[in-house]
């Protein structure tokens, strides 16, 4: 990988800034790599240079770094990760410090990592961990009870929750308040229809905005969502859906990619899935009363099954109450389940504050 001005022009520059980029990459020579990096990210390389020039540079200055991957950011003088003011709290000098202890007083870093992010307890526990409890099979956060979808609803009610776009529209926003209240109506709509807490719901469904909201609702009624890809056959639908035993499942009529219209529920259907509540491909799926298929009898429209009530008292259970099942991908032999507990999202929100730094109010790309 070299970063000469004909390569640089090569991956997108004009000859002139291709010319001006080098220059600056030569004027950094005696600098280590990653503070080059820093330097050339922060000062030129924007997002209106072309991804492929960022890639040719990052490459380049790797080249110059033996002490593993070469960082992608490192804070400014002065700046303040959360990692950082997290252990300067506790008197932990630099990131070492901070993991020694995370490793030799788990049960502290973690009580202190729930109630440093947020995380909501409406039981809190008398301690975070059982130190009589093995590392094979520790018990965290015993006698607690909770919901941990609570925790994801801090914000005020018009902050955007989910920033999403469809097919040929623009970007939407939903916030706080509507991400809550549909998912409200979702889990009045599970109660009504019979469900119960620890039933297991299957999703079969593209992401979409209503794909979160009846996931956050499935958690909110004490129940297991049941992750399935929609681009899966009947009979890996089947095989998912029966290690999961799910009792219901979200799908949708149609898959929609570009011009082209794929089936969906008519897979659901071929895999002998429980009652199925179908959204529609497009239109509008909180009123529409209309699919691009025939249903089942039993199976309703996710209109028909919506509750109109949106305040929900969240079923409180206990931190090792399964909230949702993944999978793996079963080319080897039959799909291993793979259950999330209560406390998954602990650790993927103390990942996220802790490993990428995000801050209250920042946008998350999630690509899926």
């Amino acid at each position: 990988v070299t970063t000469d001005p004909a390569s640089l022009e090569a991956a997108g520059l004009s000859a002139e800034a291709a010319a001006a980029l080098a220059e600056r990459i030569a004027g950094l020579a005696d600098q280590p790599a990653d503070r080059a990096w820093q330097t050339l990210t922060r000062e030129v390389l924007d997002q209106e240079v072309p991804f492929e020039v960022h890639e040719a540079v990052y490459e380049a200055l790797s080249a110059r770094w033996d002490q593993g991957p070469l960082p992608a950011w490192l804070p400014q003088e002065g700046e303040r990760p959360n990692a950082i003011r997290f252990g300067g709290e506790r008197g932990l000098k630099d990131h070492r410090a901070l993991h020694a202890w995370s490793v030799s007083e788990r049960g502290e870093f973690w009580e202190s990592l729930a109630d440093r992010i947020g995380y909501r307890f409406a039981k809190p526990a008398a301690r975070a961990l059982d130190p009589e409890s093995g590392v094979e099979d520790p018990t965290w956060f015993e006698g607690a009870q909770l919901n941990a979808a609570d925790s994801c609803f801090q914000a005020q009610g018009d902050a955007p929750a989910i920033v999403f776009q469809r097919e040929g529209e623009g970007l939407t926003r939903w916030s706080q308040d509507e991400l809550r209240g549909l998912s409200g109506r979702v889990a009045n709509g599970l109660v009504a229809a019979g469900f119960e807490p620890g039933d297991a719901i299957a999703i079969d469904m593209p992401m979409t905005p209503e794909s979160v909201a009846i996931y956050l609702g499935i958690v909110r009624a004490g129940c297991a969502a049941i992750s399935i890809a929609d681009s899966f056959s009947p009979k890996e639908i089947a095989t998912r859906l029966r290690i999961g035993q799910a009792k219901g499942v979200f799908t949708q009529d149609v898959l929609l990619r570009g011009s082209k219209t794929h089936p969906l529920y008519a897979k659901v259907c071929e895999a002998e899935a429980p009652q199925a509540f179908v959204l529609p491909a497009s239109g509008d799926a909180l009123s529409a009363t209309e699919l691009a298929v025939e249903l089942r009898e039993g199976d309703q429209t996710f209109a028909a099954f919506l509750s109109e009530r949106e305040p929900f008292a969240d079923v409180l259970r206990g931190p090792q109450a399964v909230t949702n099942v993944l999978f793996s991908s079963g080319t080897t032999g039959e799909p291993k389940a793979i259950p999330w507990t209560q406390l998954t999202p602990l650790k993927a929100a103390g990942d996220g504050w802790l490993h990428h730094d995000i801050r209250q109010g920042e946008v998350v790309c999630w690509p899926t």
